[in-house]
């Protein structure tokens, strides 16, 4: 999967789970936010490098952060990621 990937790369997406793991815990983030975070990570990685995974990702990652959104009362966010975001990965994954 990360055959292709260049060093750099490779040390980009682990730093930036290893940021994301670390201010996590310091900050006392729930899982739910953790994961979305880190999925959101590997996603544009994947993207950048044009993968179909990362629309696969993008998708999860518009659900995840809709339901994080929401129990922080974020609605407007909610409302951009169910209606703009998530129909983009779908279409993005069609194309």
């Amino acid at each position: 999967m990360l055959k292709d990937w260049t060093k750099f790369e490779k040390t980009l997406l682990f730093l930036g789970l290893t940021l994301i793991t670390i201010t996590s815990i310091i900050f006392k983030s729930d899982v739910l936010t953790a994961i979305c975070a880190i999925l959101c990570n590997i996603t544009v990685l994947f993207q950048a490098k044009g993968k179909n995974l990362g629309q696969v990702f993008g998708i999860i990652i518009a659900i995840l952060y809709s339901i994080v959104s929401f129990n922080n009362k974020f609605y407007g966010e909610v409302i951009l990621y169910i209606l703009i975001m998530l129909p983009m990965y779908i279409m993005g994954l069609i194309s």
